[in-house]
């Protein structure tokens, strides 16, 4: 299993200066119009789609390569300088970085922010996306009351905007929840009902995470078979779909086989897990 997922590590893109070299000409462009104050086609530039498969903006890919100063400061220059929809935007992409560096109040604030502006201008779809995003750094504080009703909200507005990747990623949210509150029959319902969603619309992404997520229910009740059984499938959607993260969790195994007092297994499958999370740099797994 080692030899597969860290070969699959050669499709992922660590942040690089590769990266930025290949968006300069961009990056310059955006430059230039800030310095003439022509905010419009500023906005252009920074959210021009970069892959028509993916439908990443600019300065959101930008921050997905790990650049998170540099997205913010991208953000920071149009905040405020065109329309609602553009500082929801910025407002979002902000709210991911916070997060992700594990600043979640902050990422609460600007989320907050971004998600009132999107209700007032009426965009339910990225108001779907905003809650869930608040729901995720509410449930990182480890405020699940918090968490469960923006997820719920999620939901909602998931529901209401068709939404379908963002529903299945609040049913995950909600199966999360759950799961930390050790109510791990309300957690396999959840992550149940979101691995439905994901297969109906064929989404690799949140199948991989449904799967991930129902593996550690199941192993919250000892049922190790089915534990087993979800962790390999999500193990496997991960090097389908080029998220080596995923993998990397997904060699949890080492929980399962410790519950199962098989400590020769439970070792080898925590070493990989720590090799993977080397080989991508990520100091949290690294210190799990």
């Amino acid at each position: 299993m080692k030899t597969m997922l860290l070969l699959n590590l050669t499709k992922y893109a660590p942040p690089s200066d590769d990266n930025l070299t290949k968006v300069n000409g961009y990056l310059l462009s955006f430059g230039h119009l800030i310095d003439a104050k022509d905010w419009s086609r500023a906005r252009d530039v920074i959210r021009f789609k970069l892959n028509d498969d993916n439908h990443v903006e600019l300065c959101d890919q930008i921050a997905i390569w790990g650049e998170y100063s540099k997205a913010l400061k991208y953000y920071e220059k149009i905040l405020g300088k065109i329309d609602a929809d553009t500082d929801v935007f910025c407002l979002n992409g902000m709210t991911n970085i916070y997060g992700n560096q594990n600043e979640f109040e902050e990422g609460i604030k600007y989320g907050e922010k971004a998600l009132e502006k999107a209700k007032e201008i009426g965009n339910i779809y990225m108001a779907a996306q905003l809650a869930f995003n608040i729901a995720w750094c509410y449930n990182s504080r480890k405020k699940y009351i918090q968490a469960t009703a923006l997820y719920n909200e999620s939901l909602d507005f998931a529901r209401m905007s068709n939404n379908k990747f963002v529903e299945a990623r609040a049913l995950e949210g909600l199966s999360t929840v759950n799961l930390y509150l050790k109510n791990y029959d309300r957690a396999i319902y959840y992550g149940h009902a979101s691995l439905k969603l994901a297969e109906s619309y064929d989404n690799l992404l949140a199948k991989t995470s449904s799967f991930l997520i129902l593996g550690i229910s199941y192993l919250s009740k000892n049922n190790y078979e089915q534990a087993i059984q979800y962790t390999q499938e999500g193990v496997n959607l991960a090097c389908q779909s080029s998220a080596p993260c995923n993998e990397a969790w997904g060699c949890n195994f080492e929980k399962i086989y410790f519950k199962m007092e098989k400590y020769e297994e439970a070792e080898k499958y925590l070493q990989e897990s720590l090799d993977i999370f080397k080989e991508l740099g990520n100091y949290r797994g690294q210190s799990a």
